[in-house]
């Protein structure tokens, strides 16, 4: 079991935008990791978790499959801030029945899988406390591309500055993570 506070911000950019701040990272010379992931979502069929700022997911990555449960618990000023669970698990499932020792859902409803969503991950290390994210996202038929600052220690005034020297603006900000910006496609299918 591993559990965290996680607080980002969240940008929504078309391909020019997105390659100029990319460049102006990698002119930086920060440090750069990247991956794939793939995020298999899973929620009543009326949208339960969707509704409550909860994501239920089970992310495949080369390494694991790990079930994550994730709480929206602000958003203020385009800074999201949640808490997450996640546990190691062996199988993807079609159906979660039972989650154990969370949280964040107190019923006893089962969630099924609702589809999954891939991301083209590459990750810049700003500072100690501040990674830029650039992700390319492929769900239900589209594809978006977002940055994320994913921020530790309350860095939040410094990763503003970075945003600002990246050309990015709160017009950009995004209301909406990966799982809403998904399951609201879902509905208007």
């Amino acid at each position: 079991l591993r559990k965290m506070k996680e607080q980002e911000y969240k940008f929504i950019t078309d391909e020019e935008t997105f390659s100029i701040a990319e460049r102006l990272l990698i002119s930086r010379k920060c440090e750069m990791s990247e991956r794939i992931h793939i995020n298999y979502y899973y929620d009543t069929d009326l949208g339960s978790l969707f509704h409550n700022n909860i994501t239920l997911r089970i992310r495949q990555t080369e390494e694991s499959l790990l079930l994550q449960l994730k709480r929206r618990i602000a958003l203020d000023n385009g800074l999201f801030t949640s808490e997450e669970e996640a546990f190691k698990i062996d199988s993807l499932k079609s159906e979660i029945i039972s989650l154990p020792n969370n949280e964040f859902i107190k019923d006893d409803d089962s969630y099924k899988l609702q589809g999954s969503l891939t991301t083209w991950r590459r990750i810049y290390t700003i500072t100690d406390g501040i990674k830029a994210v650039f992700d390319s996202n492929y769900y239900l038929g589209i594809f978006d591309r977002e940055i994320e600052f994913e921020l530790s220690g309350g860095k939040s005034d410094e990763a503003e500055r970075i945003i600002c020297m990246l050309r990015l603006n709160k017009a950009m900000s995004s209301k909406l993570g990966k799982y809403e910006r998904f399951f609201t496609r879902k509905e208007n299918i």
